[in-house]
């Protein structure tokens, strides 16, 4: 296992970097990109640079005192899903382009954007969005195009293919050919879909019970079902180059790359007597 510092912060509201940390709270995120922070609040978005250790506030405009719920970097271009509507800074030039209800989007709750050339796609509560980043202009996805619920949790684009994920399942879209495929939860009551994410050439599926991993290739399903990984317990889950980390009330957990199973990290004793709220790894 690879050498880790694990840094355990005893703040109420700490998240770090969404590119490997599931955001479980939904609030004040931190994104890096390049030796850069962005870090979204209630009040705006700032900016802190490590080169000259210095913050610079971002107003949005139209949206001041929106909270910003996630960050997303791609390109040049930072996108800040709000409150309600969505905000795109184009990071060399310091200029906005805001999005909401008026100009395109299906719905104000966006809940996940995903990345696809010269597509970004957005999951919300009334199906997907489609931006063209050449045109400028949304194209909506609903269920009359194929998508088995409107109400999304998260969009994610794997190889050639973009997958949409609901509470009750998730399914496979073939852009060029325009074909999907459908797949469901188990049949156990009550447990739906939180969030996903990809590691390991693998989809990972959080429920309520825990994880899912799905195969696609293989169209094979494994369960990590796990008191310590159920939606009562659970704080935290980020994932790195070879292992999956989850926090939950007293006790860290991980699954390793290929592994099968969901062991307790060796470490868990220092613990004791706390009550750990978030963690970062350093390698």
């Amino acid at each position: 296992m690879l050498p880790l510092i694990f840094l355990f912060m005893f703040q109420e509201h700490c998240l770090f970097s969404q590119a490997t940390q599931l955001n479980l709270k939904k609030e004040f995120p931190i994104l890096q990109a390049g030796s850069d922070l962005w870090i979204g609040t209630p009040g705006g978005l700032y900016q802190y640079k490590s080169a000259d250790d210095s913050y610079k506030l971002y107003s949005i405009p139209g949206k001041e005192g929106m909270a910003i719920r996630y960050l997303y970097y791609d390109s040049e271009w930072l996108w800040c899903i709000l409150d309600t509507g969505l905000a795109v800074l184009q990071t060399r030039l310091s200029q906005w382009m805001v999005f909401d209800k008026t100009s395109g989007l299906p719905s104000g709750k966006i809940n996940a954007i995903a990345f696809d050339g010269d597509y970004v796609w957005a999951a919300t509560d009334n199906g997907a969005a489609r931006f063209d980043r050449l045109i400028e202009e949304w194209e909506w996805y609903g269920t009359d195009k194929g998508i088995p619920d409107s109400n999304l949790v998260k969009i994610l684009v794997y190889d050639k293919f973009v997958w949409f994920i609901t509470e009750k399942g998730f399914s496979e879209y073939d852009p060029q050919f325009e074909k999907w495929r459908h797949f469901t939860l188990p049949g156990e009551q009550g447990n739906v879909i939180s969030e996903a994410f990809i590691f390991a050439n693998s989809l990972w599926f959080l429920t309520r019970k825990g994880l899912i991993k799905f195969n696609p290739q293989l169209n094979s399903q494994e369960y990590f079902f796990h008191p310590a990984i159920q939606a009562g317990h659970l704080k935290h889950m980020l994932y790195e180059n070879d292992a999956i980390w989850a926090l939950s009330d007293d006790k860290l957990c991980y699954i390793q790359s290929g592994s099968q199973v969901l062991k307790e990290f060796e470490g868990n004793y220092f613990l004791e007597g706390t009550i750990p709220c978030n963690f970062n790894l350093d390698a």
